[in-house]
């Protein structure tokens, strides 16, 4: 490791040995800020994040940026637990034309998509090359799957342990024995063999796997991996920003959906469940980015409405106005959306397929079995039939979610890293 040159730490205090490395994963802002907070953060190197300097002042409050700047970058407040000398950027450069392509895609224009992922693994490469000087003896490494390629499998021979984040199911889930068409076209479309391509050097270096459900760890289990290498902690809401509020009233059945538009998130099911049930003063209001998977958005009945991604901050008012929340997904590592619906008061209908570790089934809403639209079409009917049911449930949705805020998550993690650095090196 010569040839590595390390990151120069200002003020490094005794004990601070974690250095978390994050492409925009927000689960672990809130552990770098607790993790700072315990005295043991060394670095939180992640793209750029938003600290009310100067130049920012001057751009949130310019004519034609204000707005712009605010729903993209200006949201980024993240992690201000973390002292400006442990904050590290790297990928800036690719973060910022990733945004600005991201949009010039959404107005139809297919090559800037394709641009605007290419910047996204550039600024990956960016993070890793950085995290690379993080690597120390007696040091450990919270990193986000994909950011840390190249410097992963150099972690060991440094003496870095390294705890590797991933908020999805193992990439070979969907890659069923079975062989049927549909699976094949699920083993596709999640890009399976791409995938575990990807991830391949990070998930053999890793001395642990961090995941957000039991449902995730099991599909790693399935492809090999030994139990004592995973961990679970499930994430967390912020339930002062998500919470129950008032709304205008309207009249009819409002259903929404939030999250990529894929058939990975059980749409085809929930698009069929919908038109089989609907009644002509139904909505389905779907709100997310289309992907090159994304099904038909149509239905036979009621009406449909499609909104595109929108700032985290926006969110809160679109769940309060709905009536029931819905997240069919055939395989998630938790779904962050349903926790946030739960927060706002929603009943929710999800599966077992990760979400459903969080709900009780028939007290916060129903979970109903992956892919199966009869069932999901029942249970948005009994919902739409029973507003005192759907009351009930939302309070105890609400209530449910309150067991799950960021802090507990947080502090799990600061437990499981202290817990890993007090092992003996294998």
């Amino acid at each position: 490791m010569s040839t590595v040159r390390p990151i120069s730490l200002r003020n490094e205090r005794t004990g601070s040995f974690v250095s978390v490395v994050n492409a925009g994963s927000p689960e672990l802002d809130y552990a770098a800020d607790a993790l700072a907070a315990a005295g043991l953060l060394r670095v939180y190197l992640r793209p750029y994040a938003s600290r009310g300097r100067r130049w920012e002042r001057l751009v949130s409050a310019a004519p034609g940026l204000s707005t712009i700047y605010r729903g993209t970058f200006g949201r980024r407040d993240v992690a201000r637990g973390v002292s400006p000398e442990r904050l590290v950027s790297a990928g800036v450069g690719y973060d910022f034309a990733y945004a600005a392509l991201l949009r010039l895609g959404a107005h139809g224009l297919a090559p800037a998509t394709r641009a605007a992922r290419a910047c996204v693994d550039r600024r990956a490469r960016a993070i890793d090359r950085r995290a690379t000087r993080l690597l120390a003896p007696g040091t450990l490494m919270l990193a986000s799957a994909g950011t840390v390629a190249t410097s992963a499998p150099l972690a060991r021979a440094a003496g870095t342990r390294l705890v590797l984040n991933y908020p999805r199911v193992h990439p070979r889930t969907f890659d069923w024995s079975s062989g049927s068409p549909a699976t094949r076209r699920l083993a596709a479309i999640a890009g399976t063999e791409e995938l575990a391509r990807r991830f391949a050097p990070e998930f053999a270096a890793a001395d642990r796997v961090l995941l957000g459900s039991q449902y995730a760890a099991d599909t790693f289990r399935a492809a090999g991996f030994d139990a004592s290498r995973l961990a679970v902690i499930p994430y967390g809401v912020d339930t002062t920003l998500f919470a129950p509020g008032a709304c205008a009233p309207r009249r009819g059945f409002q259903v929404l959906y939030v999250g990529r538009l894929t058939v990975l998130k059980g749409l085809e099911h929930l698009l069929d469940a919908f038109s089989a049930s609907a009644e002509p003063d139904w909505t389905l209001r779907l709100v997310g980015n289309l992907s090159p998977d994304t099904p038909q958005l149509r239905v036979r009945r009621g009406r449909l409405e499609h909104m595109r991604n929108m700032p985290r901050t926006a969110l809160p008012a679109v769940y309060r106005e709905a009536d029931v929340f819905v997240l069919p997904t055939l395989g998630e590592g938790l779904g962050l959306v349903a926790l946030e619906a739960m927060a706002c008061g929603l009943p929710i209908v999800v599966t077992p397929n990760g979400p459903g570790e969080v709900v009780r089934d028939g007290v916060d809403g129903f979970v109903v079995p992956a892919a199966d639209a009869v069932a999901l079409a029942e249970r948005l009917r009994v919902l739409a039939e029973s507003p005192d049911l759907r009351a009930r449930m939302g309070a105890a949705a609400r209530e449910r979610s309150l067991a799950f805020g960021w802090p507990t998550y947080a502090q799990r993690v600061v437990e499981l890293v202290e817990a890993l650095h007090e092992e003996p090196v294998p």
